[in-house]
C-alpha cells in the first residue's frame, strides 16, 4: 500500500510505502504534492525487488503519471476502489 501524507498549507509531503506481507514501512520525502513531484521520488527502487512487484494506491491526482513510475521502477500500480482506501 502506498499513500501521500500532505502537511499544513500543502508545503510538505511524505510518501508512505507499506509492504503488506512483512509490514516493512518506508517513508520518502516528496518535494510537493504534484504528480511530477511524486513521480520523481525514486525511494521505491531502494526496496528489494521481490517486495515491490506491485503497489496499491488511492485514486489521488498525484498518481496521474503512474505509468512513468512503473517505467522507472518496474512496479505495477493498482488503484483501490473509490471510498475503499
Amino acid at each position: 500500500m502506498s499513500d501521500l501524507i500532505i502537511g499544513a498549507n500543502n508545503r510538505a509531503a511524505v510518501g508512505t510505502l507499506v509492504e503488506c506481507t512483512t509490514r516493512l514501512v518506508t517513508l520518502a520525502k516528496v518535494d510537493g504534492t504534484t504528480a511530477a513531484a511524486v513521480g520523481s521520488s525514486y525511494k521505491l527502487n531502494e526496496v528489494p525487488r521481490l517486495m515491490r512487484l506491485s503497489m496499491i494506491y488511492n485514486q489521488g491526482r498525484e498518481m496521474v503519471k503512474h505509468s512513468e513510475i512503473t517505467q522507472k521502477t518496474g512496479t505495477t500500480i493498482y488503484f483501490a476502489a473509490p471510498h475503499s482506501s
